[in-house]
């Protein structure tokens, strides 16, 4: 049996087409006397889309274009070939477009805020979740230093070319 939720005010105000609240149907679910499963249908009434198709494309940009291709590949070309060196980006391909598309899937299915943090939680456990937050925040906390070295790695490239440098 399908029932809509009644869209309730968000901090006061009815969603209009101006704040871009989306309300989402809510089914009877098999265990929806669970308090968690309360919370996350409550949570789930409004998604906001914050990104433009152009953001989305850039984000997918950089994240493809990274610095790792200009300094890693290099390396790889002259000790394996061409051919090596292509089957193994593609083999890794095929492994990170499955863990996309199954991020993918997790969003569509439940659009939390928090992203997979989140999803780590709902989905897993919340100790899943709590190792998840940690890592992002050390992959972000040395991302500027990792970022600093490779440009070091590249200028030391020029500096036998030119003594002013």
């Amino acid at each position: 049996m399908n029932s809509h939720a009644q869209i309730p005010e968000q901090n006061g105000e009815t969603p209009t087409r101006e704040n871009q609240a989306r309300p989402i149907l809510k089914r009877t679910l098999a265990g929806e006397d669970d308090a968690k499963t309360q919370a996350i249908i409550s949570e789930l009434v409004y998604t906001r889309q914050g990104l433009k198709q152009r953001h989305i494309q850039m984000i997918a940009l950089a994240g493809t274009i990274g610095t790792g291709l200009f300094l890693a590949t290099g390396k790889s070309l002259a000790r394996s070939g061409p051919l090596i060196m292509l089957l193994a980006y593609c083999i890794v391909d095929m492994l990170i477009c499955c863990v996309v598309l199954s991020v993918a899937e997790l969003s569509a299915l439940a659009p939390l805020s928090g992203g997979i943090i989140r999803h780590a939680e709902w989905f897993v456990d919340p100790a899943l979740a709590f190792a998840q937050g940690w890592n992002s925040v050390y992959a972000n906390a040395i991302l500027l230093p990792a970022e600093m070295v490779t440009c070091a790695v590249i200028i030391d490239f020029w500096s036998d070319v030119n003594h002013a440098v």
